[in-house]
């Protein structure tokens, strides 16, 4: 019977002289000039006598040594090459996708691979989702953008949400599904395996202790100051100022303006139309596009504004082809009136109306582009009023002071 675990520490440190000195079980301890390391040598299934580095013994002990050993001899049993195996891992480790690579396109040897961002995501329709994607992703996922696709956990997916869950917490919870769609995509192409380490069954034991964030409001300028703030954002000039203006004027939200286009404006007719794939719809099948009435002090920015080609931005950004940022509005108003915002100015026009005019609600949620909480109520209700919001965006107007068009 063969002696096995024939080393220990002290006979170890007595080896000096080169070659290999058997501890047993296919291990030996290797000595040459340059320093000692620990090799196994044994014969592979193809009949070949291998030998298989496993660490200098200044980095990996005794202990550590037989374990490894061990399990490789588990292969070998199963019938496969230790070295085989680990050549096998190098070669992964060498062609394996990082996360970032995978979202913007990739190139391994001479093949040169799409991203994700340009693939997938062609299928949507609204350039503002798209845009929101990307964002979404570049900005928070920088704990994995330069991950091995194989190599991303359940904690890692973690650390990206963390920062955000209790600050952002629809933007978090955003993150995690497009996390997840990313990584369902990258196995679905062979680049990772397992379970998805950002699925919500994984995630929600680290995130259900948490308390739920209180839901907050945006805080709207009272109706009565409304009139002195016009007049003060009037005397700005700058595309945020006219935008914010813009914005005031017809009610609406802040992506709604930012990312519209000259298409979408009658200036003759004096309407705006927002398709639906760009309003804040939850089931396209059953939305609408949003007809916007125009006043004159509308239409009279936006003759103000250069106009370029129909698919040009109407309100554009710092960046060519951007459109402009929320920020943007936000330091805007902030310089006049500091802790409001621009999406508090939908409050402010619904005070306006419930106080001091006698338009039925039902017109101030279509102006407002809201869904009529009553289905019974809004299946009869067929027509948006459109003309009488014309009159009702006119007097609100006039109520914040509009200028005339000259």
């Amino acid at each position: 019977m063969r002696q096995i675990d024939r080393l220990n520490a002290r006979s170890i440190a007595g080896k000096n002289t080169p070659g290999r000195y058997a501890d047993g079980h296919l291990l030996f301890l290797q000595v040459r000039p340059n320093g000692k390391s620990w090799i196994m040598r044994y014969r592979a299934p193809s009949g070949k006598v291998r030998e298989l580095g496993l660490g200098s013994v200044l980095k990996v002990s005794l202990k550590d040594a037989r374990e490894a050993r061990d399990a490789k001899y588990k292969l070998l049993r199963a019938g496969i090459d230790p070295l085989a195996d680990k050549t096998t891992k190098r070669a992964d480790a060498a062609n394996a996708v990082d996360f970032g690579e995978f979202l913007v396109g990739y190139k391994r040897g001479n093949k040169s691979v799409k991203g994700y961002f340009e693939s997938a995501l062609t299928g949507f329709r609204n350039e503002k989702h798209k845009w929101q994607w990307r964002q979404t992703l570049e900005k928070h996922a920088k704990p994995i953008w330069k991950k091995s696709l194989r190599e991303i956990t359940t904690a890692d997916v973690f650390e990206c949400l963390d920062p955000l869950w209790d600050s952002k917490n629809e933007t978090a919870r955003r993150l995690r599904g497009r996390i997840e769609r990313v990584l369902a995509a990258a196995k679905a192409k062979g680049l990772r395996d397992g379970e998805n380490p950002a699925s919500w069954v994984n995630l929600k034991p680290l995130f259900e202790n948490r308390e739920k964030p209180a839901v907050t409001h945006h805080l709207a300028l009272p109706y009565k100051e409304a009139p002195a703030f016009m007049r003060e954002l009037r005397k700005l000039t700058s595309t945020s100022a006219k935008a914010l203006e813009f914005l005031i004027l017809c009610a609406s939200r802040s992506g709604e303006i930012r990312t519209a286009r000259w298409h979408e404006f009658d200036l003759a007719a004096m309407k705006w139309v927002i398709s639906k794939e760009r309003m804040k719809a939850k089931n396209l099948k059953e939305a609408k596009d949003h007809e916007v009435p125009l006043t004159d002090r509308a239409v009279a920015i936006l003759k103000s504004l250069k106009r370029g080609k129909p698919t040009d931005l109407v309100f554009p950004g710092a960046k060519p082809g951007e459109p402009l940022s929320d920020t943007a509005l936000l330091m805007c108003l902030r310089g006049l009136r500091p802790g409001y915002t621009s999406h508090g100015f939908r409050s402010t026009f619904t005070d306006w109306i419930g106080d001091t005019t006698d338009y039925p609600r039902d017109l101030r949620e279509f102006a407002l582009a809201h869904k009529i909480p009553d289905e019974v109520e809004a299946a009869y209700r067929r027509s948006t009023g459109f003309e009488k919001r014309r009159k009702m965006m006119a007097d609100w107007a006039s109520f914040l002071g509009e200028q005339k068009s000259q």
